[in-house]
């Protein structure tokens, strides 16, 4: 960051084709209230949507107020919020980003979740969000340096976005899940059920020196804990 505005320009040009329908609302800090609602509803379609592997898990419900007290407990920790919603002709929403930035003189951002509509894929939505959160991100917090954001590796589609922003893979993490019952609990074992990918920035000439370009979907898994809040 920032990124590079020729290719900004280029990138939302493209999609501004594919997405005639389309426009955006973004905002920095915690969602309004107008948009709450439909906000929560995205983030139970993604959870039942998002590709897991092989884990078996059950997918959450999302009501309005556990989305804001689990966004609420983001800026208590710290973190900036800058998200960007599609909606369509109508006025629904269609599919969202959000990047959490860390507190501080920290100059990084985490990626968190990004989401389009099945029945609306293919119509560029997901790269059209990022870029107008990429700007919003210049805009309200023009200290940060790096991305970072962590992909299933078997979600192409997503992994094709952020190769055409400038991400590159630098790390695999894998994770395990194992059935606990009294004798298994004395031995440790579990087969790997499914892989995310890192992804950072890839570094690009500017001015008088070298420095990264940025980086952009299942939310960041380095910290869960505090990146995934429920009320209470």
């Amino acid at each position: 960051m920032p990124v590079p505005e020729e290719r900004l320009r280029a990138l939302e040009k493209t999609a501004a084709k594919r997405a005639t329908e389309y426009h955006v609302v973004g905002w920095n800090g915690l969602p309004p209230l107008d948009v709450l609602g439909p906000f929560a509803h995205l983030h139970t379609l993604m959870d039942a949507d998002v590709p897991t592997g092989e884990l078996s898990r059950e997918p959450v419900v999302y009501e309005a107020e556990r989305v804001l007290r689990g966004q609420e407990r983001l800026v208590e920790q710290g973190y900036g919020l800058v998200t960007t919603l599609i909606r369509d002709q109508d006025d629904s929403p269609v599919g969202y980003t959000t990047m959490c930035v860390m507190g501080g003189d920290n100059q990084d951002v985490l990626q968190d979740n990004t989401f389009v509509l099945r029945s609306r894929r293919g119509r560029g939505l997901g790269m059209l969000s990022k870029l107008s959160n990429l700007r919003l991100l210049s805009e309200h917090h023009p200290h940060v340096r790096h991305v970072h954001t962590w992909t299933a590796e078997d979600n192409d589609a997503m992994r094709a976005v952020n190769q055409r922003l400038g991400f590159c893979p630098v790390e695999t993490m894998y994770q395990l899940e194992r059935a606990l019952d009294r004798s298994a609990r004395r031995g440790i074992g579990g087969g790997v059920l499914r892989r995310l990918v890192r992804d950072r920035p890839r570094p690009h000439q500017s001015g008088s020196g070298t420095r990264p370009a940025f980086s952009g979907e299942r939310r960041p898994m380095v910290w869960p804990a505090c990146l995934r809040g429920s009320p209470g």
